[in-house]
């Protein structure tokens, strides 16, 4: 079978699958053995399991080079190589083989895990009000949900409006983004920040959560039974780091209680750890989930875990003045 993408050239315009079949038709021009992979649309519903036409309604390409298998998807600049779009991570996409006119079934599931992390280093005067640097590192699907974010703002500015709108007591500056047009590498950005009215006084004592505004603040999964697989589309790790600078006149009062909960095997875990030292505190908390599909069976346990992580994200650390 011949592809032929010469209307769509001349026309200059076209849907996502009428350009993903330009980039076809490239990478078999470059020599590069590459298929079209049609696919459902996360939002379409998932394929029958046969290959009925009418089922898909997006196409991708796979690629064989050198040694490695990667999906391809041309409609986003912000797409790095065998990232295709969220919209397509429907589970199995039907490859078609132009050339001897068969097909069969190809995972959508990239094994990769996409990160989110936070550092927090910030200092608290004796009016209670943290100051200090606050840097963000997204990967792979985070990072391009992202840059989503900030090229759909119109400026700068608007971004870190719109940033800062469900972060009370927040001040920020000094704001700072790189690899936004390099999706192959993790976008990092650095910002000063100033928080106010975070921290609550009782007579000699002052309680606050480290874990500022990132925090779970309620857990996603809130039926006793499911039916359906739990589907997240891709493995993640969110991990927050923040260290806290106490006044001389502080010491700790409480401190609360490290631990680290997971599923069987490993499929998802939590750790959150809290530590002291002199005249600082700290907080490390990951949520690390390892798999994109978890079954009905195992909706038990993942519900726990979110239980576990709204738990501990909200206890406080106790301070008292010396």
């Amino acid at each position: 079978m011949r592809l032929n993408t010469k209307l769509i050239f001349d026309k200059k315009s076209g849907n996502s699958a009428d350009v993903n079949l330009c980039l076809l038709s490239l990478l078999k021009e470059a020599g590069i053995n590459a298929s079209p992979l049609l696919l459902s649309t996360r939002d379409n519903g998932m394929h029958p399991g046969l290959p009925v036409l009418t089922a898909f309604n997006n196409v991708i390409v796979k690629a064989e080079v050198g040694e490695k298998t990667i999906l391809l998807d041309a409609t986003d600049k912000h797409h790095a190589v065998d990232l295709i779009a969220y919209k397509s991570l429907n589970h199995e996409g039907l490859e078609v083989d132009l050339d001897t006119e068969t097909s069969k079934w190809i995972s959508l599931e990239r094994p990769k895990v996409s990160g989110k992390s936070y550092s927090y280093m910030l200092t608290m005067d004796e009016a209670n009000k943290l100051t200090g640097k606050l840097y963000i590192s997204s990967t792979d699907y985070e990072g391009l949900r992202r840059r989503d974010e900030y090229t759909s703002a119109t400026n700068q500015a608007d971004f870190i409006k719109s940033y800062k709108s469900d972060k009370p007591g927040l001040n920020l500056k000094n704001y700072e983004i790189l690899n936004l047009d390099n999706p192959d590498e993790a976008l990092t950005e650095s910002m000063d920040i100033e928080v106010e009215d975070n921290i609550e006084e009782g007579g000699n004592l002052a309680f606050f959560t480290p874990l500022l505004y990132e925090k779970t603040k309620e857990n996603p999964f809130k039926l006793e039974d499911r039916k359906f697989p739990v589907d997240f589309g891709y493995p993640t790790e969110e991990t927050f780091r923040i260290s806290i600078e106490l006044p001389k006149n502080y010491v700790v009062d409480k401190l609360p209680k490290s631990e680290k909960f997971s599923l069987p095997e490993q499929s998802a875990t939590f750790s959150i750890i809290f530590s002291q030292s002199e005249n600082m505190v700290g907080l490390i908390s990951k949520i690390s989930i390892r798999k994109s599909v978890f079954t009905p069976e195992e909706y038990f346990d993942l519900k726990e875990l979110f239980k576990n992580i709204v738990r501990k994200q909200a206890e406080q650390i106790v301070i008292k003045k010396s």
